[in-house]
């Protein structure tokens, strides 16, 4: 029974609010039957509109945030709402948040609020967050279940909350077109099962008793001096089992990790030789939160320094930018054997050629083995050559003689997905950054004004779109009955803007899921093969998104000069042929080599570069080409901004943290701070966070090209998602 009125009239308001949800995301439930024929879908970008009002995008944004209640999404104003009653803190968590069966730590308090879901580990975080808000004392009490309670909770899990709360109407929440997006997945499903012929047999579910059997939950000491019992999992005062200890934090092994890698191949007297040159380690939950970007720029500082670049040689560092604090790398240099203008030292050895530079993306659960996912992001290595296993110095393709590689170039944006993206802080983030476009990036000067992580920011806002219609709208569609799908450990999404040569004054936008973390739940009934099919159909509705998403980026480029690609793109016209594992000798590229090494199979779509990779067993599937959009930057459109100046800035004085922002005397939590111009005598360098046009001009990292492109892209990118 729910403890609050304010808990009780929430509910009932949502309860209502759930068959409008469903009914949106029921365009994406699992097509059963026999397959139909496969719908036509538009392959061609939509027209873009004449003008579009920065202004009105920025109110629109509000007014999706003005829909969801704060003490619905954020974890104070739920605390202030639940103030000082116990039984109502408990009951909260106990009824409204479902029950997910991982491992460890993933989303914490804030994350598994908005997910309205978690583990218990992450319940626990949640329940502790409201009840310390509250001024209570509050531990975490650790204990083993016993083989009946572990099956009661996994029994659980498909079934969802015990009064579900809503997760808003997805067109309340964000500009996607669910429906284009279930037709295109449809028909991509109907092609993929068609040249499976039948080879998806799912096969036995991994057991998941051991993800489960470690409990957590809450004690709180209570104003009579009792330490009561909190167990989301259990009534009120009741637990599932003795607790074995207790401690003020979670474990350090505990969390969900992800790795951000980037590892320089050479090429030393003849071997092969991997040097990572950075390396960054996040907790999960805290990285779903973090403005992460990676990329390489010359090793020097100063315009002196810049210029002094095109003459001597370059050094290059590897940086990842987190949150708006620059994290330097091990330089590099490109090596000596091959001469040119850019021959020096690698690592300080005149015999050592810089072979490749990959960007390797990592995910570690606890008690599992970690995940990975490569980003060739350059590679002087012919593939033939590889495929024989032995390179030597004069297999390398030549270093560039008039500047440094096209792909050193490339600015790379790290997100990270636990399934806990609140709609209503990215709302308010739009609406945030619409006003900066709006207000400050357009005028005169802007990119040199401003360090790069604020350049960057309406294309954070943008991109994370990706993450919060991948969570609320694809992995929540795939409910039905007796099944529901989650998120289980952390997946990351790259969107990489890079310099496209073959046009001039050309950028390049390409987006992909690198690694994923989606399981399903089946209830007692389900057939033996329903969650491999659940994945499978997974797949095919996530590349849709992907590719809904650059299809309408393409609105911003001139179509003339336009290369769209994608796997789902060539699925009206490309010829599609199956290969098994036991095709992997005469398979071509390292990717579908992969693929079939680990035992999937792979539906060619065209040429060996664009598959499906799909586990017969699990039926995992996923598609194997960047989608991606190359164009030759038009510039933008035509812009009007209504909005009449900046927001007002709400800062702690105590700690100087910004809080959020007014509009139109309304408050809306949001923690970034807020952009701020660059000081003097910073003209160049991105180490200390600033950029200007003119001085990287002269350094073949960003050019001038790179950062108009960024400022524009910024624009074009609220004019996609916001409007």
């Amino acid at each position: 029974m729910v403890g609050s009125a304010w808990v009780r009239s929430l509910t009932c308001a949502i309860v209502v609010l759930v068959p409008l949800s469903l009914a949106q995301t029921a365009s994406l439930r699992l097509p059963t039957g026999e397959p139909g024929p496969a719908r036509l879908v538009r392959d061609t970008p939509p027209p873009r509109p004449d003008t579009i009002d920065v202004g009105a995008v920025e109110d629109a944004a509000l007014a999706q945030a003005d829909r969801l209640p704060p003490a619905a999404w954020e974890v104070d104003a739920l605390a202030v709402e639940l103030a000082f009653d116990l039984p109502a803190m408990h009951a909260f968590v106990h009824d409204h948040v479902a029950f997910d069966p991982y491992p460890g730590v993933l989303r914490g308090a804030q994350g598994t609020l908005a997910a309205r879901a978690g583990n218990a580990w992450d319940q626990a975080l949640l329940l502790h967050a409201l009840v310390d808000a509250n001024g209570y004392d509050a531990r975490f009490a650790f204990g083993t279940l016993g083989d009946d309670a572990v099956a009661a909770l996994l029994a659980v899990a498909p079934n969802g909350a015990r009064v579900p709360l809503d997760d808003a109407p997805i067109a309340e929440v964000l500009a996607v077109d669910v429906a284009r997006i279930g037709d295109r997945a449809r028909r991509d499903h109907t092609m993929l099962l068609e040249a499976l012929g039948g080879r998806v047999t799912g096969g036995a579910e991994a057991d998941r008793s051991a993800l489960v059997r470690e409990h957590v939950w809450v004690q709180a000491l209570d104003h009579d001096g009792v330490w009561r019992d909190l167990d989301p999992a259990a009534p009120y005062g009741e637990v599932l089992t003795t607790a074995a200890s207790t401690a003020a934090t979670m474990p350090d092994d505990s969390h969900h990790e992800v790795v951000v890698r980037v590892v320089a191949e050479t090429l030393e007297k003849g071997v092969l030789v991997e040097t990572t040159v950075i390396e960054q380690r996040f907790e999960a939950a805290d990285a779903a939160g973090m403005e992460l970007w990676f990329y390489v720029q010359p090793d020097r500082e100063g315009v002196g320094g810049a210029i002094a670049t095109l003459f001597e040689g370059a050094a290059w560092l590897p940086v990842l930018l987190v949150d708006g604090e620059v994290r330097r790398g091990t330089a590099f240099e490109l090596g000596g054997s091959a001469g040119g203008l850019f021959g020096n030292d690698l690592f300080g050895s005149a015999s050592a050629d810089l072979v490749a530079l990959r960007l390797v993306l990592a995910t570690q659960a606890p008690g599992s083995l970690p995940l990975s996912s490569t980003r060739v992001l350059y590679d002087r290595a012919p593939p033939a050559a590889r495929l024989a296993g032995a390179i030597d110095a004069d297999d390398l393709e030549p270093l560039p003689d008039d500047g440094p590689p096209t792909a050193f170039g490339g600015l790379h944006h790290v997100m990270v997905s636990t399934g806990g993206a609140s709609p209503r802080e990215h709302a308010i983030a739009r609406a945030y950054a619409a006003n900066f476009a709006a207000n400050e990036l357009r005028a005169d000067g802007a990119a040199g004004d401003y360090g790069l992580a604020d350049l960057l920011l309406p294309l954070v806002v943008a991109d994370q779109t990706l993450v919060v219609a991948s969570e609320r709208a694809i992995v929540a569609g795939l409910a039905a009955d007796g099944a529901r799908a989650f998120v289980a450990r952390p997946r990351v999404f790259l969107a990489s803007l890079l310099p496209f040569p073959e046009v001039e004054n050309g950028t390049a936008r390409l987006i992909d899921l690198a690694l994923d973390g989606v399981d399903v739940a089946l209830g007692a009934s389900a057939a033996p093969d329903a969650a491999a099919h659940h994945r499978l159909w997974y797949g095919a509705l996530q590349t849709a998104l992907e590719t809904e998403a650059t299809l309408q980026a393409a609105r911003a480029v001139d179509p003339e000069s336009a290369t769209i690609d994608s796997v789902s793109l060539a699925m009206a016209d490309a010829a599609m042929r199956v290969l098994t594992p036991g095709d992997l000798d005469t398979a071509e590229g390292p990717a579908l080599q992969g693929a079939l090494a680990d035992g999937h199979l792979a539906v060619l779509v065209g040429d060996p570069t664009r598959f499906w990779a799909v586990d017969p067993a699990s039926g995992a599937t996923r598609s194997v080409l960047e989608p991606g959009l190359h164009p030759g930057f038009s510039g933008g459109g035509n812009y009007v901004n209504s909005s009449g100046g900046g927001p007002r800035y709400v800062v702690d004085p105590s700690s100087g943290r910004n809080l959020g922002y007014i509009k139109d005397g309304t408050y809306y939590r949001y923690g970034r701070p807020p952009p701020s111009r660059c000081s003097g005598g910073t003209e160049y360098v991105m180490l200390l966070g600033c950029v200007s046009i003119p001085a990287s001009m002269t350094v073949g990292m960003v050019t001038g090209v790179m950062i108009t492109a960024v400022v524009a892209w910024s624009i074009v990118a609220l004019e996609i998602w916001l409007y």
